[in-house]
């Protein structure tokens, strides 16, 4: 026997938009003519700096650490709309967590993934 005798009341199911009007929007964004880099600014994290990507960029190709989620196609778009280029192709790197000793403890140095963005003859980024 219940000392209170409490009934929830049951709220009508609203029925939850689906997806597709979702990307309708995203794509009429992507391709209007506004300013696009709101949309990519977490895919491109820093440029890359090393003697490698130095190499590199001297023939064409330069060098990103991206968000772990990024693709191909969100880094080729968010190349578009931060340096206005369109890229030749894209390449992504998976970079494996290391072991290090440091200071008489071990730990790791964290992962993450890399973008090589190749570009046509001529154009060039002005990362620096």
């Amino acid at each position: 026997m219940a000392l209170f005798n409490f009934k929830k009341e049951k709220k009508p199911k609203v029925a939850k938009p689906t997806g597709v009007k979702k990307l309708a929007v995203s794509r009429a964004s992507e391709t209007s003519a506004g300013d696009n880099s709101a949309l990519y600014a977490g895919v491109l994290v820093r440029p890359r700096v090393t003697e490698k990507a130095a190499d590199l960029s001297e023939k064409g190709v330069y060098v990103f650490d991206i968000d772990r989620s990024a693709s191909k196609k969100s880094v080729t778009n968010a190349i578009r709309a931060f340096y206005n280029v369109t890229p030749e192709r894209v390449h992504v790197a998976t970079i494996k967590e290391k072991k290090v000793f440091v200071r008489g403890k071990w730990g790791t140095k964290q992962g993450g993934k890399k973008a090589y963005v190749y570009l046509k003859e001529g154009e060039k980024l002005e990362i620096m």
